[in-house]
């Protein structure tokens, strides 16, 4: 099994993309940083970073990225994955399923339930 990697703190985010932690906060919101809400406080991972800051069209600071993947709710990859709402929020609780909270609600981009999918599929 391998080691969990360290999470960053907001601030160190920013650090890295050259802006401020309300910024990186605000890409979280927007949907367009991906990050872990543990309690009060957002975490991110740094792979998750990386590809963000490597996507990032802008110069000198917090910019966008070039695409935007929408979020899906649970109800939604349920449909894709054969299975309850309930089950897909079980999965994100316990880590198998790579999701967002937002507030009480779990959110999930499209590409992380098919490679999800997939690793179960082949595992069959």
């Amino acid at each position: 099994m391998a080691a969990k990697e360290p999470l960053l703190k907001s601030r160190e985010v920013a650090h890295i993309l050259d802006c401020s932690p309300d910024d990186v906060i605000e890409l979280v919101r927007k949907g367009t940083l991906r990050a872990v809400k543990t309690g009060r406080f957002w975490r991110f991972r740094q792979d998750d970073v990386v590809a963000y800051k490597q996507g990032s069209t802008s110069v000198g600071g917090c910019g966008t990225m070039a695409k935007k993947e929408p979020l899906l709710k649970s109800r939604e990859v349920a449909h894709i994955l054969d299975c309850s709402p309930d089950d897909v929020i079980e999965l994100a609780r316990r880590g198998k399923l790579r999701a967002v909270k937002t507030g009480r609600f779990w959110r999930f981009r499209q590409d992380d339930v098919v490679a999800y999918k997939k690793r179960n599929e082949s595992g069959k």
